[in-house]
């Protein structure tokens, strides 16, 4: 049985020499020019901090200044490496990574995330005391739905972890083993995908039944801004088409959440257009009910995390989510769309050229 657990910040008390040597921060990153700086502001005095601990950067073929960053960092501070992608994708750019920097654990940062004070060695703690995978939030940042999108997932990968069954890894922030990540073959058979390395890499680990924890606190999440309007539709339709390449059983999960959720509130609506008043009124003080529950759960685990009151105010928009959830987990299943400066084709879509 796999066994699982929440656990608090880490102590400072210090690591121990081989924990903190073996640690290797791996990043990928794509046109960050704006985002670089303050990452690796936030990163470098917990490098410092942690002696023999590295962080190695892929350069995914950026077009803006972001690579400079980097190289002047990496110039500064022996820790701190570069390379420049050899294919194309994150996945790849990742594999690149890992093959060339050596190191035991394997902590995974988005390029526009923002570290928090206390994050490598909280990873590195949760390892050193047992762990296998490590995973942790990740905060959206700004106005709209994608700060509570951010803290919904959270609550379901905690929640996930807690059974040592998460569902996905918020891939900006999460770690693991690198004998584990050699023992499932790496990235070897998702070559091909442009995301969805985080999705499908944690399930094929989670087949071994390693331990999870999922780490609460203020210094174990990263931050990173919410997208601009307009490119939020493809971020979404990325997210949700990963769906398509979970096993079984968390495909079928997420289809019963999104399916049921969904007649939560169709089912009212239905009812009221037949002006069935009776039903009506029972099926709006169940979905009432149940949107009680749900907003309370999330708050309770808001409150855990350093979530502010425009995040909580924002759970407001939860009946909104389940429809937001079959949307574009239908749309993201067909066609394509453009990420980065790049045409992406959704998961089913690669199934059928192939």
């Amino acid at each position: 049985m796999r066994r699982a657990a929440q656990v608090p910040p880490a102590e400072l008390r210090p690591l121990q020499d081989e924990s903190a040597a073996g640690l290797r921060v791996v990043c990928a990153f794509r046109n960050e020019e704006a985002c670089l700086p303050e990452l690796l502001a936030a990163l470098l005095p917990q490098l410092e901090s942690l002696p023999g601990a590295e962080a190695w950067f892929v350069d995914d073929h950026s077009s803006d200044g972001g690579a400079a960053l980097v190289r002047e960092a990496a110039q500064r501070n022996p820790s701190i490496h570069l390379l420049e992608a050899e294919g194309q994708g994150k996945t790849a750019a990742l594999a690149q990574a890992i093959r060339a920097c050596g190191g035991k654990v394997l902590v995974f940062l988005d390029g526009d995330c923002v570290p928090g004070a206390g994050w490598l060695r909280a990873h590195a703690r949760a390892h050193e005391d047992g762990a296998r995978i490590v995973l942790a939030h990740q905060r959206v940042i700004g106005k709209g739905f994608s700060p509570m999108e951010s803290l919904l997932a959270s609550a379901q990968v905690a929640g996930g972890a807690v059974r040592g069954a998460p569902p996905f890894a918020r891939g900006g922030n999460w770690s693991i083993r690198r004998e584990d990540w050699e023992a499932v073959g790496g990235y070897a058979s998702m070559a091909a995908q442009g995301s969805g390395d985080d999705v499908f890499l944690l399930h094929r680990l989670l087949d071994s039944a390693p331990t999870c924890r999922f780490l609460l606190g203020d210094g174990c999440q990263v931050s990173t801004p919410a997208l601009e309007r307009r490119k939020r539709p493809a971020q979404r339709r990325r997210r949700y088409s990963k769906w398509r390449g979970l096993s079984g059983r968390e495909a079928l999960r997420h289809g019963l959440l999104a399916w049921g959720l969904l007649l939560g509130i169709g089912l009212p609506v239905a009812a009221a257009a037949t002006k069935n008043g009776m039903a009506t009124l029972l099926l709006l003080m169940q979905l009432a009910w149940l949107w009680v529950i749900a907003a309370r759960a999330l708050r309770r685990f808001a409150r855990s995390l350093p979530a502010d009151a425009a995040e909580r105010k924002g759970l407001r928009r939860l009946p909104l989510w389940p429809g937001l959830v079959f949307v574009y987990s239908l749309w993201g299943g067909l066609g394509g769309y453009t990420w980065k400066g790049r045409e992406a084709r959704t998961l089913s879509a690669r199934r059928e050229s192939t």
